[in-house]
């Protein structure tokens, strides 16, 4: 399995699989020259589950009533296809642990994802140290998106709000790091649709806590 990566016009990375079976991207202008990457198959997952557009989750496939009362029913529909056979029920609480989840492979695709972006590309100082900031950020989403779900688990509405909500924060700073400098964010997609995920299960948070 080989995966194209193609940076385009506005410095945003994408990323082409050459697979029967994969989702195209948008197509490029003529004039955008092509890289070859090859990846370990784990890499390659995850990085493509890192640049779904938000219009490509809106498939038919397994739902809840409870999607209905999310900000992004598409992404808690993703959620539930993905990860539902892992669980023996679809509620409030599983739900949450399923977005969970589902940032943990997207945040560690976007951490992938810059630390390749850094390596391949001849960064000015700047950029290199807004992309460490993003590297850096991702990696404590991780440790905080498990800390929120636990605390879920655990009955503690007010550590798992906090957690979950510094996770969100994390994501900007990684935006705010390129906002600073003059160059664009090639993660800002991918942050924008992290930022969706957390938000989704900080509301299942309220909800399987009785706090809704």
């Amino acid at each position: 399995m080989q995966l194209v990566r193609r940076p385009n016009s506005s410095g945003a990375i994408d990323f082409k699989l050459r697979s029967s079976s994969s989702l195209e991207n948008p197509p490029l202008s003529n004039n955008t020259r092509e890289k070859e990457v090859t990846m370990s198959p784990n890499q390659t997952l995850l990085v493509l589950l890192s640049i779904f557009s938000l219009s490509s989750l809106a498939f038919a496939g397994d739902s809840s009533p409870l999607c209905a009362r999310l900000d992004c029913a598409s992404i808690c529909e993703y959620a539930i296809r993905t990860y539902s056979r892992n669980y023996d029920k679809i509620d409030a609480m599983s739900l949450l642990s399923m977005h969970v989840d589902l940032a943990i492979d997207h945040t560690q695709a976007a951490k992938t994802g810059a630390e390749h972006y850094k390596s391949e590309h001849n960064l000015s100082h700047m950029e290199n140290g807004a992309t460490d900031i993003c590297i850096e950020e991702y990696g404590d989403a991780l440790d905080d998106l498990n800390k929120g779900r636990d605390a879920a688990r655990a009955g503690d509405a007010g550590t798992s709000n906090s957690m979950l909500s510094a996770v969100i924060a994390y994501y900007t700073t990684c935006d705010d790091a390129f906002g600073e400098i003059p160059a664009s964010n090639p993660m800002a997609k991918q942050d924008e649709f992290l930022r969706k995920m957390v938000n989704n299960a900080l509301g299942l948070g309220q909800i399987a806590l009785g706090n809704e």
